[in-house]
């Protein structure tokens, strides 16, 4: 198994990203994913006052939310 995730961050370090992922894992990646996926469906949770709150207009949120997983902040690339 170990040996198969090797080959799988082998592979991906010789793709060609549109960004540059760093030194993240093939899990630390996918973690990345899933963590910025949850957040973007609790972004779509909130109502219009919660909204309001943090700052975000209703159409931000809707389109910040409609994007794809992988579609990650550079910020959150690096770790920062």
């Amino acid at each position: 198994m170990e040996e198969e995730a090797k080959d799988v961050e082998q592979v991906l370090a010789r793709a060609s990203w549109p960004i540059h992922w760093g030194a993240r894992s093939v899990r630390g990646l996918v973690r990345l994913w899933l963590d910025v996926w949850s957040e973007r469906q609790a972004l779509q949770r909130l109502d219009d006052r919660m909204l309001a709150d943090i700052g975000i207009t209703p159409e931000v949120a809707a389109r910040e939310a409609a994007r794809t997983p992988w579609d990650v902040p550079v910020g959150r690339i690096s770790g920062h």
